[in-house]
């Protein structure tokens, strides 16, 4: 090594230690939205651009989508040019957003501010809009109005004899083809669309959005996985796991709002996203986070009251976030079964999935009733064909797995015999499969003691090597590796908790990262195989090892 190399050698090497590595790349960006709002009223001046821009600067945004029309208003497309060319001499790259709503002439019947797709001037004003935008930008993405809430007459002779679910997810597949997609690319053939799914997971196809079809259909998809105060936290984290397998990697990121949240259950959606595999976390929007004004919104009221200290929290954590996707990306997540067929809605258990992280049960999303170490089944695998055979296939092979009641209803009949035979199961109880082979009912297990509770969660971590105890709200996520595995354990409480996990043979553990950075989370060390986890309330602690 001659002396040159050596010097750039050590250079190099402090500016990594120092944080200085500029050309490593994150594994995650942070992206922001800015509404028609603000690109009217602020960023025509240089003084709102300047702004702006140190605003992108502390929030690590290296990309916004400047938003071309919402609710009756469009921003003219010299001043999105001048916009846009001036935040990318800036080095903020620039996309488009269209926000679909108030498009037609006829007022949707369910809810006034949606579009009615079947009104021929809504279908020529989305057209005019996707083409004018298109010219502008090579990639747009279409915020979550793009749906049908209209009864109206001419829906009604449209409809014909489909049902209404049938008869919107048809109509807007034809919209997206015609309306969006051919328009954008002919104008610009090097435009690609992304279509972000609201967080309706269950619903999403009665307004008319076809996860299959659709994700065909587009560029990229997006999840929105806002979770406003009150929760479930961790549905984010399925949400954005499930759009990832229905779309087979074309699941682009996560988008998240400041609407009814505190400061902590904002960043608490940022790291539930990001443990829920998103590539890319999309802050909605600039005029919420920062601006005085939060333009046009729905609950502007009241739901946008902390947005500058939702701001604050993200911009402390940021590098936290980072840190953590940066850690979790090229890993595998590890964990119990939680699948919802597509398109489908299921009869009950309406909002269970998103809630079972919050007992600490590590999960995997899945749009398909797949081969996996455990289960835990609810009304949302009903509508599996192989239903049937994956529980008897459990049961022959001592697989953990947990039924709903609800689930458990929707079985064969000689099955159901085989799997229980005491008196009728109740609607909130659950079938407890565990792995050697017996089969126990249980209380709701949201409404369990801790030390029920923690023999509940224990049960399914058979499979996973590890055991843990702790209270409710309290979320456990594995990733592994060849090189490691990583337990992620969130505490959703107001108040500390002490989490306890213990592995069946030894095995060596240390902290990765703890999130705020400048909380006190704690790992002790009570033995080779046993070790305690102190988190503040609201906190986040990794820890890991082989």
């Amino acid at each position: 090594m001659n002396k040159l190399t050596y010097l750039l050698s050590i250079l190099l090497c402090l500016c990594s230690a120092c944080g200085l590595d500029k050309a490593r790349p994150h594994k995650h960006r942070f992206t922001m939205t800015c509404k028609v709002d603000c690109i009217k009223e602020q960023f025509i001046t240089e003084e709102g651009r300047q702004k702006a821009l140190r605003f992108f600067k502390d929030c690590h945004v290296e990309l916004v989508y400047l938003e071309s029309y919402r609710h009756g208003v469009s921003v003219p497309s010299e001043i999105l040019e001048e916009v846009k060319h001036a935040f990318e001499k800036a080095g903020i790259r620039c996309a488009g957003c269209i926000t679909t709503t108030r498009m037609s002439h006829t007022k949707s019947t369910e809810w006034d501010i949606a579009t009615c797709f079947t009104d021929p001037t809504g279908r020529e004003f989305l057209r005019e809009t996707v083409m004018r935008t298109a010219k502008l930008f090579d990639l747009i993405i279409l915020d979550d109005f793009f749906f049908m809430a209209c009864q109206c007459d001419l829906c009604k002779v449209a409809k014909g004899e489909r049902s209404w679910t049938e008869f919107r997810s048809e109509h807007m597949l034809e919209v997206s083809k015609e309306d969006v997609l051919s328009a954008a690319k002919a104008v610009n053939p090097n435009c690609k669309i992304i279509i972000k799914y609201p967080c309706w997971y269950e619903r999403l196809q009665e307004r008319g959005y076809d996860v299959i079809n659709e994700t065909a259909l587009f560029d990229y998809s997006f999840a929105g996985t806002e979770t406003r105060n009150g929760g479930p936290q961790t549905q984010a984290c399925w949400y954005q796991s499930w759009l990832n397998d229905v779309s087979n990697g074309k699941c682009a990121g996560g988008w998240y709002d400041p609407l009814s949240t505190s400061p902590d259950t904002y960043v608490e959606q940022a790291r539930q996203t990001i443990l829920g595999g998103a590539k890319e976390s999309l802050l909605h929007c600039y005029d919420y986070l920062d601006a005085d004004n939060p333009g046009i919104a729905i609950d502007s009221d009241s739901g946008v009251k902390n947005g500058k200290a939702d701001a604050q929290a993200i911009r402390r954590e940021i590098n936290g976030l980072r840190q953590l996707a940066d850690y979790i990306t090229p890993m595998i997540p590890r964990g119990v079964l939680l699948a919802k067929k597509p398109n489908e809605c299921p009869d009950a258990d309406i909002n269970l999935i998103g809630k079972i992280g919050l007992l600490g049960i590590p999960f995997i999303a899945s749009d398909n009733l797949k081969e996996n170490d455990a289960y835990f089944l609810t009304a949302h695998a009903s509508h599996f064909d192989n239903l049937n055979q994956v529980v008897k296939r459990s049961l022959d092979s001592k697989t953990p797995i947990v039924l709903s009641g609800q689930v458990y209803h929707d079985l064969d009949t000689l099955l159901q015999k085989q799997l229980y035979e005491g008196t009728e199961l109740l609607p909130d109880e659950f079938l407890l499969i565990s792995f050697d082979g017996s089969v126990t009912k249980v209380d709701n297990p949201f409404k369990m003691e801790e030390t029920q509770l923690n023999g509940f969660r224990n049960h399914l971590l058979k499979p996973f090597r590890l055991q843990m105890d702790a209270p409710r709200n309290v979320s456990l996520h594995l990733f592994t590796s060849e090189k490691e595995d990583l337990e992620v354990i969130e505490n959703f409480n107001d108040e500390p908790v002490t989490v306890k996990i213990i592995f069946p043979e030894k095995r060596g553990r240390k902290l990765k990262l703890g999130l705020p950075e400048n909380s006190k989370v704690r790992l002790t060390k009570n033995s080779d195989m046993e070790y305690l986890i102190y988190l503040e309330p609201r906190t986040l602690a990794m820890i890991g090892g082989r």
